[in-house]
């Protein structure tokens, strides 16, 4: 059954409003979080559906959930595990919303989440930048970390991988789009570039550039004409030769620079040995072995302290 267009209308602008808000999360509760409540009481309200096709998603999420909440019980008079265990039941549940919402009206609601998350990014993005270069008042010590760009997110790790997926999204813009189009993209996937870079993370880095490959890979296999794939190509070339030329510019200032080589290194106090940072990752794949049933949440740091001098 259709719903009426108001009520459409209506719907698709709350999905651009979850999408939006994602950006926003330093602060609890997030305007995330009551968005996308706000959005699932009205999406019920106006006639979603849970179908037959949800229940192995379903399911699966409400078995692993189970068993985060049994190995729990131990710790549960710890405020952050009960708190934690919360926040995973609540995305589980989020899930489920997302997969009934993008199941109707594909296209028209995953465009405007698509449009939603670039907007989240640029936010996200602005702040990151105006923080790092001190451009607003307080911005510096707010929306900063170790000298990391952080933005609306508590953490530069979380901000750098916020800002992939708005940035693939921008950047399919760019190498596909009319030049109207493309142009917007283009100062949208700078910006969200530029934040990526300043948050310092080389997971985020990383993980840019490894998804961006592959997804530029699919288009070029998936186009349905020569002339489709060769801009998509030749638009390819020249973003990556402006990006290696503005990072070059960027590198040249000595505080960029400098912060850029520590954390690209990887022969660091904190990197190195039996338990530097991964090192401790091999040591908990050993320990997954000697107790399958788990630990508990956050009690890794239990066995294994973090080591003071890591930068977050």
């Amino acid at each position: 059954m259709t719903a009426a267009p108001g009520v459409l209308a209506l719907q698709r602008a709350l999905v651009w409003l979850v999408g939006a808000s994602s950006a926003i999360v330093f602060i609890e509760p997030s305007p995330y979080e009551l968005v996308t409540l706000a959005a699932t009481v009205i999406f019920f309200a106006t006639g979603l559906r849970l179908r037959l096709v949800f229940m192995p998603l379903l399911l699966l999420l409400f078995l692993i959930n189970v068993g985060y909440s049994i190995s729990a019980i131990p710790f549960m008079d710890k405020p952050e595990v009960a708190n934690w265990i919360a926040t995973s039941w609540y995305m589980a549940v989020t899930v489920i919303f997302f997969a009934m919402v993008v199941s109707e009206d594909t296209r028209a609601r995953l465009d405007m989440l698509r449009r939603g998350l670039i907007v989240g990014g640029l936010i996200a993005a602005s702040a990151g930048i105006a923080g790092y270069f001190n451009l607003v008042p307080g911005g510096h010590d707010l929306l900063t970390l170790y000298e990391r760009a952080r933005g609306t997110f508590k953490d530069p790790n979380v901000l750098g991988a916020f800002l992939i997926l708005p940035a693939l999204f921008a950047l399919q813009s760019v190498v596909s789009d009319n030049f109207a189009k493309s142009f917007r993209s283009t100062i949208a996937l700078g910006i969200m570039t530029l934040a990526i870079l300043l948050a310092f993370s080389r997971a985020a880095w990383g993980g840019l550039v490894i998804t961006a490959a592959f997804m530029l890979a699919l288009m070029v296999l998936t186009s349905q004409s020569r002339a489709q794939r060769s801009r998509i190509i030749v638009m390819t070339v020249v973003a990556v030769v402006i990006a290696v030329m503005l990072i070059g510019v960027l590198l040249s200032f000595d505080t960029i620079g400098e912060m850029f080589r520590q954390r690209a290194s990887f022969d660091q106090s904190y990197d190195e040995g039996r338990f530097g940072r991964f090192g401790r990752h091999i040591l908990g794949a050993e320990m997954a072995l000697d107790l399958p049933f788990g630990i508990g949440p956050l009690q890794f740091s239990r066995y294994f302290p973090r080591i003071p001098t890591i930068p977050i």
